[in-house]
Formats: structure tokens, C-alpha cells, sequence
């Protein structure tokens, strides 16, 4: 059995052809431009050549290239069973017309509880229009058998650390570590960018150890960087020639962890502990990689906290 690459999220050349002008996809492409109920729409690409539409932290469409030019249209049955998507979700076939119309009446239409565009969900999206200082390449990253928090030996280092300032500050206990990046960038240099996106209106202590979750994730995409390049550079040219995004510097070694919120509404007492969690993780950084960066997106741009 063939090993999965650890990073394969590039579409084929077929489904690309897809997505040109003239192709039965292109209207997809110009979803990004949409938006549902006031909330912008997100596309991207997904392994086993499939396009995934999300609107904040709910996918409404998933479009699959099959044999022969045809694709296949699916979503959960809450969205496929609304009156606006009548028609919409079934295999349409090479050279069909029609699937524009009917990707715009769905997207305009549907009805999409506000658990999944609310908080953590409004703070995706607005990351995800993001044009400087990045481009967002990809979101929700899991890399194929990635390493356990506990595996990793700075890991398991800062949270050794960190425990031992939690049970003296009686701090909740500091998590094992997370499953999914939340946003993975390039900058203009070329340099990987490493997001976790947080609501800064909760308290809780997830929000102030983010730092020690981005470190697990750093670690991760350090060790596995050289198996993972080649993918990552296929998903920027594919997203570039779809129209996704514009041209960007091809990516070079370089690597930045950030941290990023909606508005920085901390309280004190949630600024007081993660500037306790902060200095540890940054002692425990691959080399060559900067200090945790922090970023809140305010009146549509980003500004970083020092």
C-alpha cells in the first residue's frame, strides 16, 4: 500500500481545466466574492481532488472532479434539503450550463445558524480575506500522521514548564495540544506563516496557552518541512492559476508562528497570564524561527499587538 503524502491538498491538471474560464467549475472560483447572510464565502482545495466552500466554520458545498470532466455537487443535508437548493446538488455533466445560476441562488439563499458564523466562525473569515502582511493558502491543516504533542521534546519541554507555573499561579492545568492549524499563509519573503485564531472575548484558558498550541503545530511543520514543501507549493501555484489568489513569491525556508484574534478584547487578567505563557514557548522555538507573533484584525486590517 502506497504511503499518503503527508501534505496533499493540490488539485489534478483535469480539475483545474475545470475551473478556467470556460470550464463547468468556473463559477466556483467566483464564489470567494459571495457572500451568506452578511458573511463572505472561503474556497479551497481539498485531497482526493475535491473544492470545499465554507461559510465561517461550516462547509456549504463540496465539489468533486470525476472521470471524464463530469462533477459531483454534495453538502450536508441541512443545506441540500433548503428550498434554494433545488437542482444544485446531484453530478453535472461535461459542458452542461446552468451550474452558475444555480450556485447563486443557493449561496444567496441559504439559511446558516449562527453557531457557525459567530465568534470563532466571523474571526475565520475575516482572517481569510486577509492581503497583507500574507495570503492564506489553507485552512483546518492536518498533516498525515502528524507527531503527538507529547513526542515532540521543546513540546513536551514548554509544557513541563508551564505545568510547573500553572500549579504555582493556580492556573488551569495547560492542554496535551491541538489537531488542526487553523490557517497556513505565505508571506512576501516567501516565509510560511503558522496561524492559530482565537476569540479574545473568552477567558478561558485555551486563550492564553494559543501560544503553547502554536508551538506543537511549529514543531510539526518544522520536522516534516522538507516532505511537505513540494505540496505546499503545488496548492499556491494551483490557487494561483485558479484565480484564488495573486502571484506570490515561491516559498523559501523561512518560517513565523502567529497568534490571531478578532478585536484584542482580553481582559487583563488573560493578558497578565499568556505574557507568563509567551517568553516559554518563544525559549522552546525551532531555530531560525521569530518569537510568537500576535495580530488582531480590526476595521478590516490586521494590526499587530506588541
Amino acid at each position: 500500500m502506497t504511503t499518503p503524502a503527508p501534505y496533499d491538498r493540490a488539485p489534478s491538471a483535469q480539475l483545474l481545466r475545470l475551473l478556467r474560464p470556460t470550464g463547468l467549475l468556473a463559477p466556483l472560483v467566483s464564489l470567494g466574492d459571495e457572500n451568506t447572510g452578511g458573511v463572505g464565502l472561503d474556497v479551497h482545495f481539498r485531497r482526493n481532488d475535491e473544492m470545499h466552500v465554507y461559510c465561517g466554520m461550516t462547509r456549504l458545498i463540496t465539489a468533486q472532479a470525476l472521470w471524464g470532466g463530469d462533477v459531483k455537487l454534495t453538502a450536508h443535508r441541512t443545506y441540500t434539503t433548503q428550498a434554494c437548493a433545488q437542482g444544485l446538488f446531484r453530478t453535472w455533466r461535461a459542458g452542461e450550463t446552468g451550474l452558475g445560476s444555480a450556485l447563486t441562488s443557493y449561496v444567496r439563499g441559504v439559511k446558516v445558524g449562527p453557531r457557525w458564523t459567530k465568534a470563532e466562525g466571523a474571526i475565520q473569515m475575516q482572517w481569510s480575506r486577509v492581503q497583507k502582511p500574507w495570503l492564506p493558502i489553507d485552512r483546518e491543516v492536518v498533516l498525515a500522521h502528524q507527531v503527538e504533542a507529547a513526542a515532540l521534546p521543546k513540546v513536551r519541554s514548554a509544557h513541563k514548564a508551564l505545568t510547573a507555573v500553572a500549579h504555582g499561579s493556580r492556573w488551569a492545568a495547560p492542554p496535551a495540544g491541538g489537531t488542526e492549524l487553523d490557517q497556513l499563509a505565505i508571506d512576501s519573503r516567501g516565509r510560511l506563516v503558522l496561524i492559530e485564531l482565537k476569540d479574545a472575548s473568552k477567558s478561558s484558558a485555551d486563550l492564553y496557552y494559543a501560544p503553547l498550541q502554536l508551538l506543537h503545530y511549529v514543531w510539526i511543520w518544522h520536522d516534516a518541512f522538507d516532505d511537505v514543501r513540494d505540496g505546499v507549493q503545488a496548492l499556491i501555484d494551483a490557487r494561483v492559476d485558479a484565480g484564488l489568489m495573486p502571484r506570490v513569491r515561491r516559498l523559501g525556508d523561512g518560517m513565523r508562528a502567529v497568534v490571531g484574534f478578532g478585536r484584542d478584547v482580553r481582559s487583563p487578567e488573560v493578558k497578565r497570564r499568556y505574557g507568563g505563557v509567551l517568553p516559554i514557548v518563544n525559549r522552546h522555538l525551532p531555530r531560525g524561527v521569530g518569537d510568537v507573533e500576535l495580530w488582531e484584525h480590526t476595521d478590516r486590517r490586521l494590526r499587530q499587538v506588541k
